[in-house]
């Protein structure tokens, strides 16, 4: 069946094609984008529940290894998980929707090895096929939230244009989600253990490599 793979008897692995939860892929990372920036985000140590829907929304700062975050997770059973290996959220407080394009494409074509796995305590290694998911994400408003900064000081999202001081809040900007993801469900309690990995080039001078993996322990019960 289009848009479901059964990986294994106790994970269901969602790809394009579907809907899940009675919205699209693209949908739901978009859900994903405008929660995150959402100052009522509501979550800790990178897990939030989406409201209102047996949805957890996973994130982490990606860093270089061998910092690699390890995340912990508790999980309903039955529960979808959507997670992304790398991404990129850009936005602009003009009319340039063909630029924004151009430089999502730039950063999420550097990536050249992209890979996710998930194993169950004590049982085989499975291995997940992340999606590339390039999505437009309407009614965004600008918000203090936008120029929120990693712990390592970078911008967490990014702005194409130089300067954002004439970007008033409420203000409504365009904005665009791009990067490649998982999107499971487990049917089996357990302590599962997610993986994630990208190798990318640094698309500024093609030389530098990037490497954002995370590591996360779910809790399902």
């Amino acid at each position: 069946m289009r848009g479901h793979i059964n990986m294994t008897n106790s994970i269901e692995v969602f790809t394009l094609g579907k809907k899940i939860n009675g919205k699209t892929y693209g949908l739901w990372t978009a859900e994903w984008w405008n929660y995150m920036i959402s100052s009522n985000a509501k979550g800790s140590g990178g897990v939030f529940k989406f409201p209102n829907d047996d949805v957890w929304f996973l994130t982490s700062e990606f860093v270089n290894e061998p910092a690699t975050p390890q995340i912990n997770a508790k999980i309903d059973i039955g529960g979808l998980v959507l997670c992304p290996c790398d991404n990129q959220f850009i936005f602009s407080s003009k009319d340039k929707y063909e630029e924004l394009e151009n430089v999502s494409n730039l950063f999420v074509n550097s990536a050249e090895k992209i890979l996710a796995t998930i194993e169950k305590k004590g049982g085989n290694i499975t291995r997940l096929d992340p999606v590339r998911v390039y999505t437009s994400i309407r009614g965004i408003k600008y918000t203090k939230d936008l120029s929120r900064k990693t712990k390592s000081g970078e911008n967490l999202f990014y702005s194409i244009d130089e300067s954002d001081v004439d970007v008033k809040e409420g203000q409504e900007i365009q904005a665009f989600g791009d990067g490649h993801w998982v999107f499971f469900k487990i049917s089996e309690r357990g302590v599962y253990n997610l993986q994630t990995y990208a190798q990318m080039r640094d698309f500024s001078n093609n030389e530098d490599v990037f490497t954002p993996q995370a590591d996360y322990t779910l809790d399902v019960s």
